[in-house]
């Protein structure tokens, strides 16, 4: 069986759920342009987002298995693709497991388990014939970058004199003579396979395990064990005081560790290469497992309720505001200190946070320089409250960027313009680590411990980020882990995902993936309230949350007023006309409150303002026009509306030489000319214009919802 006819063969046996998550990966610029019969060659292909969701025991299989494929590669391995030359290697499954030492059967089992999680991941497929191919790209992903030297190539370009002779000295050799000679007897050592190997045996506990953990491909380890390096070709220093890691320190002093970059280290090539070749390679195959701390499951349960409930009452304000009134965004990005103050009203502290959900979840969106309400918004607000917070939830753990950190005195820029690197791996790992432990156990990481730490981290804090490394091993690319760390808990809290450093069955849901969250919502939230309480002051009060009919009524006749666990609604003369506009009678408002009136009556005063606003309703009319026909002559006028042929534009005549037509003005200038007439369009000065092509406003497709449509329809479960 080729490599493509299994690769299709392996995605038919998938959830459609795993492909569309790997297709979530994909750029949408490149999902859009690619020819559907290529698509599962593209879906094999190594992105960034892919191995930033890999964990430690996915990571140490994938590096087993290039250097298994390295050496022993296929005849016809290599190939051109669209994305360049690429090493199509395979690797045999029982060679793979003996490379990790997975000969136990615990080891096995979870060697194989992690196996399947790579090929619902389209990194490894099995090929029908005991082993596995590699996507493409994978090998160029994980194989040493062309910028990690040989140890001579170190030596030459990082040490002066003096360091080559402490090197020359921690290894046994001769420290004195020239330059060339203490080189050449570093690098007889280093390059020697066994002698490396022999040199290692001797390290302190510890120290050999964590320079095994530094022959990925490629890793670089950041550490300050060096001072020197820069821009203008000085060479590194050993600093005098260490770096205060005594295993780096000892690597480094036999030249094993070698610095790049100021702070930035790697193991020489060849050194790299002698302790792949001359041990099993590492594979982490279980999560490390914190003790966290006690926590009440049904404290936890009740305050993710009150958390998700406010969420809810939030974004729904949010709507409603900004459909009244778009937010304006300023040249310079960000909103204007007006439209932030307006809208800090209802969001508190957490407006970025806000606004950058709700335009990821595609709620929201830029317009003409404006953040408005998007299509999609404006029907979300009818849904069921479970349908209304999964795409919130959803977006949340896919944000590049954490929207409550402001580090800086700088005003936040437009929504979906920030970046925070490693983000989402942090906000993953997090999630799965607190997720593994069991109920009823936290991870004792409150976001207030972190913020209190001063230097030192808060107890529980180590435990937790050691499960977190494991769970997403690329999280440890976030630059100021512990502020990114507090605000991720913050953000966690106020969406009812983390209570007191639990999960909650959300975040459970969240860690899970595959779209468990509706589900967990569903179970979690009480039912949706169908009644209101009316009052004599025009208000509304729910308790808990709207349903979607409830809301829809209140919506209609009412002004959202405030959040929180019982929301509330204000009838106002305004409220009323604009309910009213919409064709409806007082009878019939009346009927409609009644209807969802808790007792089934509405107070006199409610009833009254609805009557009495009615009562001047409609005396004074504007009629809606597309386009207004100014005619020269008052036949000209009568001859165009009696026309059969222009019958479609419904002309109405309101003056002896003007008509009104509800079709816009493009569509009156096609009729018209059509029919041999030469209208000419004027602006509202009364300057002849030139033709415009109208525009006009389409939904926006739910990205979520067209993934997993293509995913049903590649494993063939449409």
């Amino acid at each position: 069986m080729d490599r493509l006819t299994s690769l299709e063969r392996h995605i038919r046996s998938l959830d459609p759920d795993d492909v569309a998550c790997v297709l979530s990966a994909l750029p949408s610029d490149l999902l859009e342009s690619v020819e559907r019969r290529t698509l599962p060659e593209v879906l094999a292909t190594v992105f960034p987002e892919t191995l930033e969701r890999l964990d430690l025991a996915e990571m140490d299989l994938i590096a087993a298995a290039v250097d298994v494929a390295e050496h022993a590669p296929s005849p016809d391995s290599h190939r051109l693709s669209f994305f360049g030359p690429v090493n199509d290697a395979r690797v045999d499954e029982a060679v793979l497991l003996s490379r990790i030492g997975a000969t136990a059967d615990g080891e096995r089992e979870a060697a194989l388990a992690a196996l399947e999680r790579l090929g619902r991941k389209l990194l490894l497929w099995p090929d029908g014939k005991g082993g596995h191919h590699l996507a493409s790209g994978l090998v160029e992903a994980i194989a040493p970058e062309v910028g990690v030297p040989g140890v001579d190539d170190a030596l030459t370009r990082s040490y002066n004199l003096p360091e080559l002779r402490r090197i020359a000295l921690a290894l046994g050799l001769d420290p004195t003579g020239r330059r060339a000679a203490i080189q050449a007897g570093i690098t007889t050592v280093l390059t020697d396979p066994q002698r490396v190997l022999d040199l290692l045996e001797q390290a302190p506990p510890g120290t050999a395990e964590f320079a095994y953990r530094l022959t990925g491909r490629g890793a670089v380890l950041g550490t300050y064990c060096f001072e020197g390096g820069g821009l203008f070709g000085e060479k590194f220093r050993f600093r005098p005081e260490g770096s205060g890691d005594p295993d780096t320190d000892w690597l480094a002093e036999r030249g094993l560790l070698v610095p790049v970059a100021p702070e930035r280290a790697v193991l020489p090539r060849e050194v790299a290469d002698a302790m792949r070749d001359g041990a099993v390679m590492r594979f982490s195959a279980r999560p490390p497992s914190p003790a966290g701390v006690p926590v009440q499951e049904r404290n936890v349960a009740e305050q993710a309720q009150v958390a998700l409930i406010a969420a809810l009452n939030t974004a729904d304000r949010l709507v409603a505001e900004l459909a009244e009134r778009p937010a304006a965004v300023r040249k310079s990005g960000g909103l204007t200190v007006r439209d932030r103050k307006r809208l800090t009203g209802i969001t508190g502290d957490h407006l970025q946070l806000w606004l950058e959900l709700m335009v990821a979840a595609g709620l929201l969106e830029q317009r003409d320089r404006q953040i408005a309400v998007a299509p999609r918004g404006a029907r979300w607000r009818v849904r069921e409250h479970t349908e209304r917070l999964a795409p919130l939830i959803e977006a949340w753990s896919a944000l590049p960027d954490v929207p409550s950190w402001q580090p800086d005195e700088r005003d936040p820029a437009t929504p979906g313009e920030s970046f925070v690197p490693a983000a989402v791996p942090l906000r993953e790992g997090l999630l799965a680590a607190l997720a593994a432990l069991p109920p009823g156990r936290g991870g004792g990481v409150l976001r207030q411990s972190l913020d209190d730490a001063d230097g030192d981290l808060p107890p529980h804090v180590g435990e937790l980020l050691e499960a977190l490394l494991w769970h997403r091993p690329a999280a440890a690319g976030v630059e100021e882990l512990t502020p990114v760390l507090a605000h991720t808990l913050e953000e966690a809290e106020l969406l009812g995902v983390v209570v007191h450093g639990a999960a909650t069955p959300v975040g459970r849901a969240l860690a899970g993936g595959g779209g468990r969250v509706p589900q967990a919502l569903a179970d979690l939230l009480p039912a949706a309230e169908s009644t209101a309480y009316f009052q004599g002051d025009m208000t509304a009060t729910v308790t808990g949350t709207a349903g979607a009919e409830l809301q829809e009524v209140l919506s209609l006749v009412a002004d959202r007023e405030s959040g929180g666990h019982a929301a509330s609604w204000r009838l106002t003369a305004g409220s009323v006309r604009r309910a009213l506009d919409t064709g409806r009678t007082a009878d019939d408002l009346v009927a409609l409150l009644s209807g969802v009136a808790s007792g089934g009556s509405l107070p006199q005063t409610v009833e009254y303002l609805i009557r009495d606003t009615a009562r001047g309703h409609g005396r004074v009319r504007t009629i809606a026009a597309g386009c207004v026909l100014a005619c020269a002559d008052a036949a000209l006028a009568r001859e165009l509306a009696g026309h059969r042929g222009l019958r479609a534009l419904g002309l109405r005549a309101v003056a002896d030489t003007v008509l009104l037509s509800p079709e816009p003005e493009a569509t009156v200038l096609a009729v018209l000319r059509s029919h041999g007439y030469a209208p000419v369009a004027e602006d509202s000065d009364g300057a002849a214009v030139v033709d415009r092509a109208g525009t006009v406003d389409g939904d926006v497709p739910d990205r979520r919802e067209e993934l997993r449509a293509l995913a049903r329809e590649l494993t063939g479960r449409v």
